[in-house]
């Protein structure tokens, strides 16, 4: 789905509207040049619960995965929410790392 005319900053990226055709893959190609490290304030399906941020670029996941201490989910996590077993939070995270055949 296009961000035409929208504030990537103020994007909710847990908006269904955004996964109907599978992930939003222009969308974070457009939030890796314009917004690498992205806010959602809220979840459609989970309203009480709290926010959570997006790292876009490789070089920041690479660094927010070998520093514990200071990106922890401790306190919880999208997925946590979901109520995903941790099977299929590996299985999800994984695929989402898959680009599609038409842009490799």
């Amino acid at each position: 789905m296009a961000t035409v005319g929208r504030d990537i900053q103020s994007v909710e990226l847990s908006a269904q509207e955004l996964w109907h055709d599978g992930p939003p893959y222009e969308l974070f190609s457009e939030m890796r040049r314009k917004c690498p490290i992205h806010w959602t304030e809220s979840l459609e399906e989970f309203p009480e619960e709290a926010g959570f941020w997006s790292v876009t670029t490789a070089d920041d996941v690479y660094a927010v995965t070998r520093d514990f201490r200071t990106y922890s989910s401790e306190l919880g996590g999208v997925l946590v929410a979901l109520g995903e077993s941790r099977s299929s939070c590996r299985e999800r995270c994984s695929s989402g790392w898959t680009l599609p055949s038409t842009t490799a």
